[in-house]
């Protein structure tokens, strides 16, 4: 399954970073390693000699962080291949090759720089296989778990105040004094407000409202009709015909590609943690003292 991303997300600097230190700390000590398991995953067992590569590689210096973290990442690499996720050999090949590229190396040339110090070229691509499985690889498997729908975009909008609604209205405002008038039109079907105006010598007010603008009986019936509709209210000293003319929808902040962005990694984020919990229910590991 690997083989249809691994290209696409394998990013330039992945290792790019590690593998400078990496070879520049060859030399400067020399090999301590004592071939004994460490911690074992899935029968998987991590021996000191990846303890100690992987010091190199991280440039760490905590060997007890160090060893969670390789047992996160054999974890995480465990669990992808029960779900039928594989690296190619083609790919870690190539991964290497890149490696000693950028440090200005053949593969022979780092192969002979690993065997100074006691490690061979297997060890290290064990290593980048562990590092692709557990960020490229695991990344892959999140994004299939995670979809951003446009409702989770509205919402967001909405939670942060960057959407605001407006309608556009044709208003008649009509004295109490005129109202048997005004129902005899409304009787006779006669309710749009421009007509009634007409009818009546009154003029219509074209507005843009928010809601709450207006007086509170008008503003309910307003905000309760679709667009295109006629909204009919009273109060005290007046009555109301308005025809809704269109909604306005009016987006500040960010745009959609933002929003989208940050949910994502937002859920994703989330999504891992998750993950993580059903890893290390599903998957057995052991620290050897």
């Amino acid at each position: 399954m690997v083989q249809r991303y691994a290209g696409n997300l394998w990013g330039k600097a992945l290792l790019g970073q590690v593998i400078l230190t990496l070879l520049l700390s060859f030399g400067y000590s020399k090999p301590q390693l004592v071939d004994r398991v460490v911690a074992n995953v899935n029968g998987e067992p991590i021996l000191m000699s990846e303890l100690r590569l992987a010091e190199r590689f991280y440039s760490a210096r905590d060997s007890k962080a160090l060893l969670d973290l390789l047992i996160e990442k054999h974890l995480i690499a465990e669990f992808l291949k029960s779900r039928g996720y594989r690296v190619p050999r083609e790919y870690l090949k190539e991964a290497l090759s890149n490696m000693a590229k950028s440090s200005g190396k053949s593969v022979a040339e780092l192969e002979g720089e690993l065997a100074k110090e006691g490690f061979t070229l297997k060890e290290l691509e064990h290593l980048v296989e562990l590092e692709i499985y557990s960020s490229a690889v695991f990344m892959e498997f999140l994004r299939r778990r995670v979809r951003i729908s446009e409702v989770e975009v509205e919402l967001e909008r909405l939670k942060k105040g960057e959407v605001e609604f407006l309608k556009e209205i044709e208003l008649l405002v009509i004295g109490k004094d005129q109202k048997d008038e005004v129902l005899r039109l409304i009787a006779s079907g006669n309710v749009e407000p421009r007509r009634v105006g007409d009818e009546l010598g009154l003029p219509v007010e074209v507005l843009k409202v928010r809601k709450g603008e207006l007086v509170r009986e008008l503003d309910r019936e307003v905000w309760r009709t679709k667009e295109g509709g006629i909204a009919v209210a009273e109060d005290r000293d007046n009555l109301y015909i308005a025809r809704v003319v269109r909604n306005i929808r009016i987006i500040r902040g960010r745009s959609e590609d933002e929003i989208r962005r940050e949910l994502f990694e937002r859920r994703v984020k989330a999504e891992a943690e998750e993950v993580m919990r059903e890893i290390r229910k599903s998957v057995f590991f052991q620290v050897i003292g």
